[in-house]
């Protein structure tokens, strides 16, 4: 078992009142199996996605990544597993406007101590990016879900 929830809550406040965004959540995912959330605009899709990748704690329920239990763990632990066992890929991209993009997936992947080189191009052609290694962010074309790619909006090589 790669990823496991076993009856998640989460909640948040807005104003006085308490909004239930994940309820009893529960579902196991393996190795090699695939999983996709659809659902509408403050569904919970991010919530469950920050949770499963230690960054934002259940309310209730357990989180097993790897065989931890996230909601066992304090926040150096949970840094430490994001470094070694949770690939994280933002909607904003999160990355560093001064470094190339090979270095920054050379820059993560030595906070996780693992510089593998060949680990980084594969990194990279799974991502669509072997043509794009050495541009900085500004001008990367993105892959999109919709028409192809997008230019981000601004930058130069």
């Amino acid at each position: 078992m790669v990823l496991r929830f076993e009856e998640v809550r989460k909640s948040f406040r807005d104003g006085d009142s308490v909004v239930p965004v994940l309820q009893d959540v529960s579902f196991e995912l393996e190795a090699g199996q695939t999983l996709a959330l659809r659902g509408e605009s403050g569904s919970g899709k991010s919530t469950l996605l920050h949770i499963a990748g230690a960054l934002e704690a259940p309310d209730a329920g357990h989180v097993w990544v790897s065989g931890q239990d996230l909601t066992r763990l304090n926040d150096n632990r949970r840094a430490r597993l994001r470094r070694t066992d949770i690939a994280l890929v933002f909607q904003q991209f999160n990355l560093i406007p001064s470094l190339n993009v090979e270095a920054n997936i050379s820059f993560h992947a030595a906070l996780s101590g693992h510089v593998d080189l060949l680990h980084i191009e594969q990194i990279s052609a799974a991502l669509g990016l072997l043509g794009q290694m050495k541009k900085y962010p500004e001008i990367v074309w993105w892959p999109t879900t919709t028409r192809g790619y997008r230019e981000s909006d601004c930058g130069q090589t």
